[in-house]
Formats: structure tokens, sequence, C-alpha cells
């Protein structure tokens, strides 16, 4: 039972990678729809019931919402063969829709990079070759920024939503931070100062501190009893 749709442009044969592949039997232009997966959708307690009976066969679409097959009988007709790469030529255009991120050749293999839709627990040795391959992949690699930069626009839409949000946090309290930084950076000067000049700062904006505040403290006096200067 076929649960995934493919591109005439697109066959299974043995993986380089790892297994079995998917690879590119004419060429496919940049935004070309190369796989659509389909399935039943399901959230996480069911993931973690099938997964043992049919392995990793399902992709994340949402923050407890998955969707692949449910039953021994239609594993391979829900499966995309699509192997990870630390430098993909698919992309996730949508939840489930899988689009070439550039224009690929024929006899290349399809892949995409599995942080741009999971947020998971696991982890792997990765064997995708490329120039920018990290070795070791895992379920939170969106977490990364290199990861995220290298993937922008091509995340799942749930993990794109969450990495706005983020962003949009950092913004606000990059203020803060330069404040912080501008301060931190005073103390460092003084430290590198000679121990005499540095007690001297010290004093200065000691000093300077009390005159500001007794100023405040006349001001407020006079605005109290305006009739004292007469």
């Amino acid at each position: 039972m076929a649960l995934v749709w493919f591109s005439p442009k697109a066959a299974k044969r043995a993986s380089g990678i790892e297994g079995r592949g998917l690879f590119a039997v004419a060429l496919i232009a940049a935004g070309e729809v190369v796989v659509v997966k389909g399935g039943h959708v399901f959230d996480r307690a069911m993931r973690d019931r099938v997964e043992p009976l049919l392995g990793p066969s399902e992709i994340q679409i949402g923050e407890d919402l998955f969707i692949g097959p449910v039953t021994p009988a239609e594993r391979e007709g829900g499966m995309m063969h699509l192997n990870h790469s630390c430098a993909p030529n698919l992309g996730l255009m949508g939840e489930m829709t899988f689009g070439a991120r550039r224009d690929i050749a024929e006899g290349e293999e399809l892949s995409f990079d599995y942080a741009t839709g999971d947020d998971d627990d696991w982890e792997m040795d990765c064997t995708c070759g490329a120039a920018a391959c990290r070795g070791r992949i895992t379920g939170q690699d969106w977490r990364l920024l290199a990861v995220r930069a290298a993937n922008a626009g091509w995340f799942a839409p749930y993990l794109a939503r969450r990495i706005a949000a983020e962003a949009g946090a950092d913004r606000s309290e990059r203020p803060v931070r330069k404040v912080a930084r501008a301060e931190g950076r005073n103390v460092l000067r003084r430290a590198e100062q000679p121990a005499e000049a540095a007690l001297a700062s010290v004093i200065r904006d000691a000093l300077l501190a009390m005159a500001e505040a007794q100023d405040a403290r006349d001001n407020a006096e006079h605005s109290a009893h305006p009739l004292l200067d007469d």
C-alpha cells in the first residue's frame, strides 16, 4: 500500500550512506517537489508503541505529532528512504513535502538534514561523507546555531515557529546584555590599571556619587522650601 508520493525523477536503490536510498534518475530543478510523506497521524505515545515494531519509519510534523505507517504491511509503502546528510539537497517545504534545495544532477542520492524535522532524544553516527559532516547527529541538532544558519528556510513549520520565537526573545534581551557587557568592560579596564590608579578611580567614582547624591538632596529641599533662599 503506497503511503508516499515520489516524483518520477526519483527511484530507490542501494545507498552508499546507509541501506537503501532515494536517487535522482533525471535532472531535478531547484524548487521541484520530490517526495510527499503520507500515512497515519499519531501522537508520541503511539509512535513509541509502533517504533519497536517498524523502526524509524515516521517523520515529526508537530510538537507531539508524527506521520507514517503503523503496521508491518504498511511499512515499505510508507518509507521515503531519504537518508540524512549534513549537506542535503532536499528540504522540507511544509510539514510533509520535500523539495529540491538546488539543482540536482542525475545519479545524486537525495537526502535531507534530519535536524530540520526532529525534536527527539535519538543520536547516531553520521556517514554522509559531506565536507561539513557533523560526525555524530542527534534529535536535538536543530538547536545548534550552525545548523539553523545552514538550513534557514527549510525547517518543519513547528520547528521554524519555535526558532523564530527564540530569536524574538533573544532580541528583546540584547539591550540588557549590551549594558552588562559595557559594565563588564569598565571593570576589566580598571583591573588592567596599576593598583594605585585603580584605587584612585574607585575613590573618584565614590566621591562623584556622593556629590551627585548631595546635589539631589539640596534640590529636593529647595523644592520643598522655596522661600529659604529669599
